[in-house]
């Protein structure tokens, strides 16, 4: 390559054009061989070489690398699609209208069968006037606080909750009527009338005479366990199954089913599960898992045995609207 290049310059010098411009092709030549080794030795593709090449030709006079078109990809035109407005279906409540005809309207007339229909939705213990009632707090009262207040007690004792600031407040009401929560609860279950169930009335019965003599604990392990029997008998499907099934909510339960749902209402705070392994205090309201599984003085408070005795009564009245209203094809579930 020296003798080249030093071959070169002597041409340049006596300026011999013939010999010079064939030792310029071979300088070429060699340039863009050098070029190509380099790239190999550098692990650089060929098409890296002209790069080199004309790296290298800057020291040579008469060597030009050809500048090359490059191919520019044309941008496409984008359509952006404009976001129009979407109109979202208001939700209403399942079955808000149930089939009347399948059962409510088959004994005198339509305005007749319906008055009778709203009348027997709203619980009897309540105030008669929807309208002086607050929802909100009754949908507290038996969803959160676990106070059954549907059947049992009495509309006078049930007034007296209503009007209490609190939770603690309201057990301390019942406590006080303690007499007259336990003769409202004998009073409704000789109304319950289901064959599905009706195997444990007796016992139903004989938890509330244990409760009324005294026997505070063994009659309230026994209205859980009964408790227990009847939803599974009536509402198959496990713990979680029961209380999806009867979750009470005002934004979920029709005005139709209100009876029905707000006695089973408290079912979901009942079944709620507590395990003294785990470190957190034991639930305020009564539990039946704290009652089968982990019952001691320590978890016991005064009043889950009363609570216990308005449950029996109060669930087992309920289980019985939930069964009409599933043979009428009134399902919140479907």
């Amino acid at each position: 390559m020296q003798k080249i290049l030093r071959e070169h310059d002597a041409l340049v010098a006596m300026t011999d054009i013939g010999r010079l411009a064939r030792t310029v092709g071979r300088v070429d030549a060699l340039a863009a061989r050098h070029a190509s080794l380099t790239a190999t030795a550098f692990g650089l593709s060929k098409h890296a070489a002209p790069t080199l090449a004309a790296h290298k030709a800057l020291r040579y006079p008469g060597f030009a690398v050809p500048s090359l078109p490059t191919y520019v990809k044309p941008k496409v035109p984008t359509y952006q699609v404009p976001n129009f407005p979407t109109y979202a279906m208001p939700r209403s409540p399942k079955n808000a209208f149930p089939d009347l005809s399948r059962s409510y309207l088959k004994v005198g007339g339509w305005a007749e069968s319906l008055a009778k229909l709203f009348k027997e939705a709203h619980p009897s213990n309540w105030p008669p006037d929807s309208d002086d009632l607050d929802w909100n707090l009754l949908e507290q009262i038996v969803a959160t606080e676990g106070i059954p207040i549907v059947w049992v007690p009495r509309r006078e004792i049930v007034d007296a909750l209503l009007a209490a600031p609190d939770r603690d407040s309201r057990l301390q009401i019942l406590m006080t009527r303690r007499e007259d929560v336990v003769e409202d609860c004998r009073a409704v279950l000789a109304l319950v009338d289901c064959d599905e169930i009706k195997d444990l009335l007796p016992l139903a019965n004989d938890a509330v005479d244990a409760f009324g003599a005294g026997h505070d604990n063994a009659a309230m392990a026994l209205a859980v366990a009964l408790i227990e029997s009847a939803v599974s008998t009536v509402i198959p499907g496990g713990t979680k199954n029961v209380t999806r099934a009867v979750s009470f909510s005002l934004e979920r339960v029709p005005f139709l089913l209100l009876r029905a749902y707000g006695a089973l209402g408290t079912i979901p705070t009942l079944y709620m599960s507590w395990f003294k392994s785990q470190g957190s205090p034991p639930p305020d309201t009564l539990s039946r898992h704290v009652v089968s599984h982990a019952l001691t003085t320590e978890v016991m408070r005064d009043e889950h045995p009363l609570l216990s005795m308005m449950y029996l009564a109060s669930i087992l009245r309920g289980l019985e609207d939930w069964l009409t209203h599933e043979m009428a094809g009134i399902n919140l579930d479907e």
